[in-house]
């Protein structure tokens, strides 16, 4: 628990065989911080919405520059979309080419979960979901984005986001 810098004063009553007085001494607390102080993180909708052959990308903010790295752990859940046939969840910074699969990939992309990290120094992380370009689209079609546990930040404020995903 993290408790105040403060003092404690004892004093000796009199008595037989010793001398009366009082002692003090100065306490300083030395306990971590909580991981992130008041540092929180949230997740936004997507300004845009994506088709086929397009990236939805969701932001995980940080209510200010990280001190240290902070992981947010999501879960993704999707309407009207199928793992692996219409999405996959792709690195930052890599770009599929033209005849670029979602099944080309390992299993672990069709997830429906994973880990996003804002960088010390940073104030955001992008989580990038790949609509194949031969995904199956109807209308109503979505992603949700759903934080489930942060990791270096005092707490999540807003949890949960959505995407559109059109033809």
């Amino acid at each position: 628990m993290v408790e105040a810098d403060g003092s404690v004063t004892a004093t000796v009553k009199s008595g037989t065989g010793y001398t009366v007085g009082s002692a003090s001494v100065n306490v300083a607390d030395d306990d971590d911080p909580p991981p992130g102080g008041t540092l929180t993180v949230s997740v936004a909708n997507p300004e845009e919405s994506a088709g086929r052959a397009e990236f939805l990308e969701f932001t995980v903010s940080a209510s200010e520059a990280a001190q240290q790295e902070v992981t947010v752990s999501y879960t993704l859940s999707t309407i009207r979309l199928a793992p692996r046939l219409d999405y996959c969840l792709i690195a930052s910074g890599e770009q599929p080419d033209d005849d670029f699969n979602c099944k080309d990939l390992p299993r672990d992309h069709a997830s429906n979960s994973g880990e996003v990290t804002i960088a010390a120094g940073e104030d955001s992380a992008t989580i990038f979901i790949w609509i194949d370009r031969r995904a199956w689209v109807s209308a109503g079609s979505q992603a949700h984005i759903s934080l489930r546990e942060v990791d270096g930040a005092k707490e999540i404020t807003r949890a949960n986001a959505y995407g559109r995903v059109t033809e």
